[in-house]
C-alpha cells in the first residue's frame, strides 16, 4: 500500500473542480441541448528517452495508468474535467549514493483541466485553449542491488508534477471525425527520496534527496473517431524535459467516453 499527501493547494483546486462539477449537473438539467456530463476510461504512458540525470543521480523515468474521467462540457463554456488513475511499472532503476538499485514501482495519478473551444466560422477548422495539471506519485518498496559491491535493498519514494498550457488547431474531418495538433508550454517537477541498507548489516543505512524542475516546450497530435457508438480518442505528445542533461519525454494517452443522455 502507498498514499499521497495532497497539499492545500491540490485540495483547493479538487473542492474548486467538484464543485463546479456538481453545479454544472444542476445547469445541465436545466438546458441539456447545450450541455452534457461526460464519463471516460482513460489510459496513459509516458518514458524518457534517456534516463534522468542530476549531478551523480541517474534514474529512469516511466510513468503510466488507466483509471476513469469525468467531465462536464458546454457549448458555451468549454470542458472542465477530473481525472483519477491506477499504475505499476515492474522494473526501474536508480543510482544514489553509490548504490545502482531498480524494481518495481505503483503509480497513483490525478488531473484535472480545462479547454475551451473556439470553433472559425464558415471553416472546417477551429481553436482549443487548454490548460492542465497531472500529478504523480511513484512508490517503490522492493528495490534490490549493489552498493561497493554488497548486497543492498531500497525504498523510493517520488512524485512529478506536469502543468501545460496549449494552443491547438483543429479539423473536422466529418461530422464525427476530428483531428488535432498543437504546441504549448509546460512547468514539471520531479523529485524524490531513496532509503537503502546493507542486506548483511541491516543497521548501516544510506539516504539521499534530489529534485529537478524546469519549463519545456511539447506538441502533440490527436484524433477522435466513433468506435462501437462511443467516442474514441487518441493521442502522442513529445515533451522537452531538460535536467543537467537533455531530454525527451514521450507519451502516449487514449479515451473512450461514454455520454450520458
Amino acid at each position: 500500500m502507498f498514499t499521497y499527501n495532497y497539499s492545500n493547494k491540490e485540495l483547493k483546486m479538487i473542492a474548486v473542480s467538484l464543485l463546479s462539477m456538481y453545479c454544472a449537473t444542476s445547469l445541465a438539467k436545466t438546458s441539456v441541448s447545450e450541455s452534457k456530463i461526460n464519463f471516460s476510461i482513460v489510459s496513459d504512458f509516458a518514458k524518457t528517452k534517456n534516463d534522468i540525470r542530476i549531478k551523480d543521480k541517474t534514474f529512469t523515468f516511466q510513468t503510466g495508468s488507466i483509471g476513469i474521467q469525468a467531465a462536464f462540457s458546454s457549448d458555451q463554456y468549454g470542458e472542465l474535467f477530473v481525472k483519477y488513475g491506477l499504475g505499476h511499472s515492474s522494473s526501474e532503476s536508480a543510482t544514489f549514493a553509490a548504490a545502482e538499485v531498480s524494481g518495481p514501482i505503483d503509480i497513483k495519478s490525478f488531473g484535472y483541466g480545462y479547454v475551451y473551444p473556439y470553433a472559425i466560422p464558415n471553416s472546417d477548422f477551429g481553436l482549443d485553449f487548454r490548460i492542465s495539471k497531472t500529478s504523480n506519485n511513484h512508490d517503490g518498496e522492493g528495490f534490490s542491488g549493489f552498493r561497493y559491491d554488497e548486497p543492498v535493498t531500497a525504498s523510493i519514494d517520488a512524485t512529478s508534477s506536469f502543468t501545460r498550457g496549449s494552443i491547438a488547431l483543429n479539423y473536422q474531418v466529418n461530422e464525427d471525425v476530428e483531428l488535432t495538433a498543437g504546441v504549448g508550454v509546460h512547468d514539471w517537477d520531479i523529485s524524490a527520496k531513496a532509503k537503502g541498507s546493507f542486506v548483511d548489516s541491516s543497521g548501516i543505512r544510506f539516504s539521499t534527496d534530489t529534485e529537478a524542475n524546469g519549463t519545456d516546450r511539447f506538441h502533440y497530435l490527436e484524433a477522435s473517431f466513433p468506435m462501437m457508438d462511443r467516442t474514441m480518442n487518441l493521442g502522442i505528445r513529445r515533451s522537452n524535459l531538460n535536467t543537467d542533461t537533455q531530454n525527451v519525454l514521450r507519451e502516449i494517452y487514449a479515451s473512450i467516453t461514454l455520454v450520458l443522455d
